[in-house]
């Protein structure tokens, strides 16, 4: 339970986005899509900079919350902000007027999770592992190898040895012990 609790990427802001506080999940957020600049947050790209301050200045507009999405490299998932006004008056926030709690999630750090079960039960590597998540997914081995960005053959080496250590010898079986093995496999 303490390993979820301290997953979570939170960060305290006053309402002109300039960080109070950030945890070390949400830390690990700069630089992978969100920026700190002279204290202040801010996403990739001017819009969404502007999104996020406006959401973070104004809690209330959009019913007390605000969901923001901050895009990051080619081909990596965005990260979603949620945006809620502080309303505890915390002596050390209090002199800073109105402030905000910001979760961040990445859609990767779950992805990571599902990849971490697969190589501990299996003794995959992390790319074996994605294959095998991409294969959930559904499509053929050009298409999965495709969406992992990787040469249709590569994908084929590491299916091959995701059957000798998993002990299958089809696609099907692999999905089939895959989903079979853990919660929250299935796509």
């Amino acid at each position: 339970e303490a390993r979820a609790v301290d997953a979570y990427k939170q960060m305290i802001v006053d309402s002109t986005a300039r960080v109070l506080f950030a945890n070390q999940a949400a830390r690990a957020s700069f630089n992978a899509g969100l920026k700190m600049v002279d204290g202040v947050l801010c996403g990739t790209r001017p819009a969404e900079t502007s999104s996020l301050h406006r959401a973070i200045a104004n809690p209330f507009e959009n019913g007390a919350r605000s969901q923001i999405a901050i895009s990051r490299s080619p081909g990596r998932a965005p990260l979603s902000l949620l945006v809620i006004p502080l309303h505890h008056k915390l002596e050390w926030v209090a002199r800073h007027g109105q402030a905000a709690i910001v979760f961040v999630h990445d859609p990767e750090d779950a992805a990571d999770q599902r990849y971490q079960f697969l190589q501990e039960r299996f003794g995959l590597t992390r790319a074996e592992a994605a294959l095998v998540g991409e294969m959930l997914k559904g499509g053929d081995m050009p298409a999965v190898a495709a969406r992992l960005m990787i040469a249709p053959a590569t994908a084929r080496t590491h299916l091959h040895r995701i059957f000798r250590k998993t002990g299958t010898t089809r696609q099907s079986e692999l999905v089939r012990l895959a989903l079979s093995q853990g919660e929250g496999l299935s796509p």
